[in-house]
């Protein structure tokens, strides 16, 4: 075991058995000189403004950046100045894959070459998709963080009109990516088209669901119960889940026509946000009786939901829903993603939870870490948890 710690821009250092000595060389146009370049990869969560992964500024005019990965394990990445929006394209402003390399040897050297950049070339708005009733309730304050949050509300067909009529909630992390294309940003998961599909069909019952907008450069530490420096996150998760359990629920129980009890209560999302969701599932147990947890990111701080799932009480008249994909999995930490949300699910089942009764564990044989695979397993998800 070598232990290494972060040094400064540009150097990232990790604790690794047998690492290999990446370096990124990127050689990029038109960067002023007081904005810096960064890499979103799937080793930092794809943010696309993270210090720890800024690159340096080199003599020649290029920008490194060098990083201890595991040798074997699977890098992707693109570099951007700070944002999605100044993300690299090709010089004719077109989106490009990500950069993928499998890490070998002691030493590895990657150079890019940065054609041009998205803001340089303006696009048409993406169209809205947007089908039934979605609606924007606006930015809420998030007392617990100061910070503000847009929030959406999709509405069951008939929901004007059946006045005397109550709903359950599901509550519902990355509200970007729940509804609409021109917001998402990696694709959308058809969230209020499936649920026009199947209400009217009696497969699941009329219901609300609270699209909750990331926080961006915040989403790993409000969706992290637990600190992981390595990432910058300071663990925020509590904060973040307090206020949607109380001034949110209150909020939304107050304006709208719900039933208020955990039975007819959920929340639900995928990778990071199946963490929480896991962790809402039994630390909120009296306001969320409903748990879906998609890819869960079960891996980030140190796999620490594991001891919490096993130390904590199985809360009575729950039921949860887990999967995960077959092609899930990124660096060395996450080539076991898959065992690591069998164990969960096997974990669940020793702490008392029955198959089909009020667990539901799905192996995705096909399945990759995408929004288009959770909208593919979800009408099963919401039909176990809700139908």
């Amino acid at each position: 075991m070598r232990k290494f710690g972060y040094r400064g821009t540009g150097t990232l250092r990790l604790d690794l058995q047998d690492p290999t000595d990446v370096q990124v060389l990127v050689e990029a146009p038109s960067v002023a000189s007081h904005e810096r370049l960064y890499m979103a990869s799937n080793v930092n969560g794809w943010n696309p403004r993270n210090d720890r992964y800024s690159l340096r500024r080199m003599p020649d005019g290029r920008f490194e950046i060098r990083q201890l990965l595991a040798a074997g394990s699977h890098f992707e990445f693109k570099i951007t100045r700070g944002g999605w929006d100044r993300v690299e394209v090709s010089s004719d402003g077109s989106d490009l894959p990500n950069h993928v390399h499998k890490v070998h040897g002691p030493i590895m050297r990657l150079e890019v070459k940065v054609a041009d950049w998205q803001d340089h070339h303006p696009r048409a708005p993406k169209p809205r998709t947007t089908v039934g009733d979605v609606r924007s309730l606006g930015e809420f304050t998030i007392h617990t963080l100061n910070r503000r949050r847009e929030v959406l509300v999709y509405l069951p067909p008939r929901y004007e009109f059946e006045t005397d009529r109550r709903y359950p909630v599901m509550y519902m992390w990355d509200g970007q990516n729940l509804f609409d294309e021109s917001t998402a940003f990696s694709g959308e998961w058809h969230v209020d088209e499936i649920l026009e599909a199947m209400i009217p069909k009696g497969h699941l019952p009329p219901m609300i669901v609270v699209a909750i907008y990331n926080g961006q450069e915040h989403r790993l530490s409000e969706q992290s119960p637990w600190g992981a420096p390595h990432f910058d996150v300071v663990g925020e998760g509590d904060a973040f889940l307090d206020w949607v359990a109380h001034d949110l629920k209150h909020r939304i129980d107050r304006g709208f026509r719900t039933l208020s009890d955990p039975a007819n209560t959920g929340v639900g999302g995928s990778s990071m946000g199946g963490l929480t969701s896991l962790y809402a599932g039994f630390k909120y147990s009296h306001v969320f009786g409903r748990v879906l947890a998609m890819s869960s990111a079960l891996w980030f701080a140190d796999k620490k939901i594991f001891p919490f799932v096993r130390g904590a009480q199985k809360p009575q008249g729950s039921r949860f829903y887990l999967d995960c994909g077959r092609f899930e999995g990124a660096r060395r930490s996450q080539l076991s993603f898959l065992r690591q949300n069998q164990e969960m699910a096997q974990l669940l089942r020793d702490k008392g939870f029955s198959d089909g009764r009020d667990l539901m564990w799905v192996e995705d044989p096909n399945g990759s870490h995408s929004e288009h695979d959770w909208a593919r397993r979800l009408p099963q998800a919401m039909r176990f948890l809700w139908g």
